[in-house]
């Protein structure tokens, strides 16, 4: 991808701005989040209006979640409790 991008995939909205992959989707508890690919940090918007920063997240993480059909329950599964919270 080159440095500013947006394409849809399987109906959802992935943007790209420098490092940072910023992805939309609507499922029933995330909003959005947001991959910092050097930095290893994966920021996630609520439905609820809170938000969650986490540390250490890999590339491979967050491609798994990327291609997951359903966001909620690959987050809850594999990040929700795994990753230290900022």
């Amino acid at each position: 991808m080159n440095n500013s991008s947006i394409f849809s995939q399987r109906g959802q909205w992935l943007r790209t701005v420098g490092r940072m992959k910023i992805g939309a989707i609507f499922p029933k508890r995330i909003v959005s989040y947001k991959y910092n690919a050097e930095k290893g940090l994966l920021h996630v918007d609520f439905r609820s209006g809170t938000n969650q920063d986490y540390c250490s997240v890999s590339d491979d993480v967050y491609q798994q979640l990327e291609n997951a059909q359903d966001k909620n329950e690959y987050y809850s599964r594999h990040i929700f409790g795994k990753y230290q919270i900022m």
